[in-house]
């Protein structure tokens, strides 16, 4: 029993499982948020397990290998929002990075991805943009209700945000970033400090990593032109922070996204669902 419906970037699923069942190991792609309604679960993140209790959702990030292992001993049920990675904005992006990634799972969040699921992605474009819309608006929830999160991001450090998202394989030194907030090197530092609890170096490389990660699963340059485009200054910089991020080399992610795509049915694989 599954309904999954498609949007240009985006996708609501829903899924029951027989007792016992698991999917994976899965490289994930993409941003996921995962609703476990009943039937409680685990799931394998590289190589720690984390529990996955009823009336919780997971947000997880692109990167990681993940195995699901489902109740042994009753049915599961869980649905999932699907949202491609290049279409988190990178402030949101870093928010969900420092976010709790476990929580129990909002009402709102729920009823967004029943209204999302009510739809036929077989109508068209605009329902497409409309399911887009509502994954934005279930992850965007997820991320939001950490309370120890500041309240929107100032127009200054938004401005930087927008130069490292237009010019990130650039060179951008702290005097070039301050210059386009308008501000002193640092407050920038100190902006980034309290509303993103990084710096701006390591958020300009997480977000160049990001990009030459989705370079890499999504189109078939060559590594050494990914880490130029991606503002590295050689690929074997790159391959280095791809291993300790991802945990394999470029080669070896290209090798499994190529296999999942191939491999993927409408809907994430699925093994021994309930009916079976």
């Amino acid at each position: 029993m599954l309904r999954y419906v498609r949007g240009r970037q985006s996708g609501f699923g829903s899924v029951r499982y027989a007792p016992g069942a698991d999917c994976g190991p899965r490289l994930q792609t993409g941003w996921q948020l995962v609703v476990l309604h009943s039937g409680p679960s685990r799931v394998r993140i590289h190589s720690t397990w984390q529990a996955l209790p009823e009336h919780h959702a997971l947000l997880l990030p692109p990167g990681p290998e993940t195995y699901f292992q489902f109740c042994p001993d009753q049915p599961t049920h869980h649905t999932w929002v699907d949202l491609e990675p290049g279409a988190l904005p990178s402030s949101w992006t870093h928010a969900a990075a420092a976010a709790e990634k476990m929580r129990p799972a909002q009402p709102t969040v729920i009823e967004i991805i029943h209204s999302a699921l009510g739809h036929d992605d077989a109508l068209g474009a605009l329902v497409r943009e409309v399911i887009d819309h509502l994954a934005m608006a279930a992850i965007g929830l997820h991320i939001d209700r950490d309370p120890h999160r500041p309240g929107p991001l100032p127009d200054s450090l938004m401005r930087v945000l927008a130069l490292m998202d237009n010019r990130f394989a650039e060179p951008l030194d702290l005097k070039r970033l301050a210059g386009a907030g308008a501000v002193s090197v640092p407050h920038l530092i100190k902006l980034f400090r309290k509303h993103l609890r990084t710096t701006p170096s390591r958020y300009l490389w997480d977000l160049r990593l990001r990009r030459g990660h989705d370079f890499l699963i999504r189109t078939g340059l060559g590594i050494g032109e990914i880490a130029d485009r991606s503002g590295f200054q050689n690929p074997y910089h790159f391959s280095r922070l791809v291993r300790e991020r991802y945990g394999a080399p470029p080669r070896i992610l290209r090798q499994q996204a190529a296999a999942g795509a191939k491999d993927r049915p409408e809907v994430d694989p699925i093994f021994k669902p309930e009916g079976a």
